[in-house]
């Protein structure tokens, strides 16, 4: 499970650097501030770690693929639990 931990480790870094970056980039795009503190803005924003992409992970397998992002799981997963009756309000269809 080292993805999930990656995964979680990137989460947490990416809570704690959001704020900051959309506070600087309003700046430096609002032209209602001076050119010297929207350049300030910009320069800080550069120094920020470059783009973060976080990937939905399955929570118990660590699939990167084919994830249900309101329940977290792979597709392989979610059709096991709902099949089970495990998830609330999932029910198997029958027609």
């Amino acid at each position: 499970m080292k993805k999930t931990v990656k995964d979680q480790k990137l989460r947490k870094f990416f809570t704690g650097v959001e704020y900051k970056r959309l506070l600087l980039k309003s700046i430096a795009f609002n032209e209602f501030f001076s050119m010297a503190e929207r350049k300030k803005a910009m320069q800080l924003l550069s120094k920020i770690h470059g783009t973060t992409r976080i990937r939905n992970r399955c929570i118990e397998t660590s699939r990167s693929r084919g994830v249900l992002s309101v329940f977290r799981l792979a597709r392989s997963k979610f059709h096991i639990e709902a099949g089970n009756g495990i998830l609330p309000g999932v029910r198997k269809s029958s027609w």
